[in-house]
């Protein structure tokens, strides 16, 4: 049973407040060698309470699917880490295969260093948070939340960067292949492969 101080904090105007934790997922954007939106440790926890007040505020938007909530916000700290291929930066692009985790399929993706381009100011930051039930379903681990943060995404526009070719095609497959299971539509997949045929990431 909660006790009533936690009753008490957990409501506001007598709806249960939503909770958001940090995944451990969303860490792996603290790293120095990230490809895209890097953030510092001690930036997590105002940002995991950012998408908490935005979600418990009606701030919160639909993602591509139900379980997926999005909150933006204004942050000039975090650079958008988005760069448009052009004839004069396209010879300082480079290749590289990746995976996210041990057990999941490798993929190349081409990126751009740093040292050579870099990144600049966001139109917005988008907070992105799955359902602890999604997560579950995922076999991720998660903190126990309403809502888990999972990705920090510092936007190059208002309507922001589609999804990655690689992440629809993981999402499509399903949970073992390390993605949702959300069936993504010609469309989503379509505008994904011509926005990321003419951008890439920095790392």
């Amino acid at each position: 049973m909660k006790s009533a101080k936690k009753v008490v904090s957990n409501f506001i105007m007598g709806v249960e407040k939503k909770t958001v934790g940090i995944s451990d997922f969303v860490k792996r954007q603290t790293k120095p060698d990230f490809v895209g939106t890097k953030i510092s440790i001690s930036q997590l926890e105002d940002l995991r309470e950012q998408a908490e007040q935005g979600i418990n505020s009606g701030k919160d938007k639909k993602g591509y699917a139900d379980f997926v909530r999005i909150v933006n916000i204004q942050d000039p700290k975090i650079l958008c880490p988005i760069a448009k291929i052009t004839p004069e930066n396209k010879k300082f692009l480079k290749e590289e295969k990746t995976k996210r985790r041990e057990e999941e399929e490798e993929y190349e993706h081409e990126y751009f260093d740093s040292k050579d381009i870099k990144g600049i100011p966001s139109h917005h930051v988008a907070l992105i948070m799955y359902t602890k039930e999604q997560l579950e379903k995922e076999k991720e681990s998660h903190t126990g939340a309403d809502f888990d943060l999972i990705s920090i995404n510092a936007e190059i526009s208002e309507e922001g960067a589609p999804i990655s070719p690689e992440t629809l095609r993981r999402n499509i497959k399903g949970p073992e292949y390390g993605g949702s299971g959300h069936q993504h539509t010609k469309k989503e997949i379509s505008r994904s492969e011509k926005f990321w045929d003419d951008h890439a990431l920095i790392k």
